[in-house]
């Protein structure tokens, strides 16, 4: 274990004690004896199995095998890896969320509750964590430079207090929205007050309402994160920098990432910053239609996500409404069925059990929601099955 870190060592040494007290050894040299006679293979199982009754995370199992093992094998206890890792927990996906666009950037602002629209408008402008955001108090903002600017003053790491420069069209909304402040209140006031911030947790549910009245509320691939998080708004600012032919090193600055100790010696300043910066200021502007491929992909996306989102408030509501008139209209409009039901089927896209059961049939998702689409508009029976299910899932609690 000499090779191993502090924290790692403390942890190994918590996992051999474990071990002992889990199978019944007051000491560790009554252990080492009584293992080297049977072998450690039954004791295992049964650390295992107790660590796993306890609740505690597939990671942090496997983290506390690896110190039991290594205690094994340096006492020379011998033990079968195999039959071992068949009773292992499986590593949980990492859960992902994805970069949020322009386009869909404005179309969460138009629903986004009020006190909070701002806030999340400035996290995608200019790159800052939720809890860099509502930190920030007005004094930390700067529009009489040029470009305007804000200093990051509070953040988790030392390369996260930094410079931001404002989008002018973000520049003009903080102008009217600080005006009359005093530098000491929060940029971001909660509802008590401009002396109080706001509560990270009423800026998720606000969040996450938004994404779920547009239809944005998907599951990432691991199953227990969502495609999209406030994290996405960071994120959609690095895709942009990037997209637009931003330098690496210069949207790591404005991120707030540890650059290294290499990296550190081509550190610009914060005027050469301002001056790159300006050359891309357009990718992060919502007021400005960009006429790159990458800014028409963005902008057909947007487009998109748009008409899936009216194609479910008019095919719920008119189902819900009136169920007959629903299916002489849906049949009509067979577009209107054909939106909603790719939103619905884009929801399973990627998901590796559905991509394996595709294999297994033969056929891709795209077809198997063309057969679905045909079948609904040309069978009376499977055209009722879907408005009754579409009305059970609705008044579902």
């Amino acid at each position: 274990m000499a090779a191993k870190t502090e924290n790692t060592r403390r942890v190994y040494l918590l996992a051999v004690q474990r071990f002992l007290e889990i199978n019944g050894f007051d000491r560790e040299e009554d252990a080492v004896k009584s293992l080297r006679r049977r072998g450690a293979d039954e004791a295992l199982l049964k650390f295992v199995s107790a660590l796993r009754e306890s609740g505690l995370a597939p990671k942090s199992i496997l983290l506390y095998l690896s110190g039991v093992r290594a205690w094994l094998d340096l006492h020379e206890i011998r033990y079968n890896p195999a039959k071992i890792r068949r009773f292992l927990p499986k590593k949980q996906p990492i859960k992902d969320s994805k970069p949020l666009r322009r386009g869909e950037v404005k179309l969460i602002l138009n629903v986004m509750h009020p006190s909070k629209r701002l806030a999340l408008w400035t996290m995608w402008a200019c790159g800052l964590r939720i809890e860099e955001a509502i930190d920030l108090r007005v004094g930390d903002v700067d529009l009489s430079s040029d470009p305007p600017r804000l200093y990051v003053r509070r953040s988790k790491t030392l390369a996260g207090r930094r410079v931001v420069f404002i989008p002018s069209d973000l520049a003009q909304a903080l102008a009217e929205h600080i005006r009359g402040r005093r530098p000491d209140d929060y940029l971001f006031p909660s509802e008590k007050g401009p002396a109080y911030r706001m509560s990270d947790d009423r800026f998720r549910i606000a969040f996450y309402g938004a994404l779920r009245r547009l239809g944005l509320n998907r599951r990432d691939p691991s199953g227990r994160g969502w495609i999209y998080s406030p994290h996405s708004l960071r994120r959609g600012y690095e895709t942009a920098l990037i997209n637009a032919g931003c330098p690496a090193i210069v949207v790591s600055m404005l991120m707030g990432h540890d650059l290294g100790t290499e990296a550190s010696y081509f550190k610009p300043s914060e005027r050469e910053l301002a001056e790159t910066w300006r050359k891309y200021e357009n990718a992060l502007r919502l007021d400005v239609e960009e006429v790159t491929p990458s800014a028409i992909k963005e902008e057909i996306e947007g487009m998109r996500q748009l008409v899936a989102t009216y194609a479910k408030l008019i095919v719920e509501g008119m189902v819900m409404q009136d169920p007959e008139s629903a299916k002489t209209y849906l049949r009509r409009y067979p577009e209107l069925l054909r939106a909603y039901l790719e939103e619905h089927f884009k929801r399973f896209k990627g998901q590796p059990w559905l991509e394996a059961y595709m294999r297994r049939q033969g056929r891709s998702v795209d077809e198997a929601l063309n057969e679905k689409l045909t079948r609904i508009l040309n069978n009376d029976e499977e055209l009722e099955k879907f408005i009754t299910g579409l009305i059970m899932a609705k008044n579902s609690p």
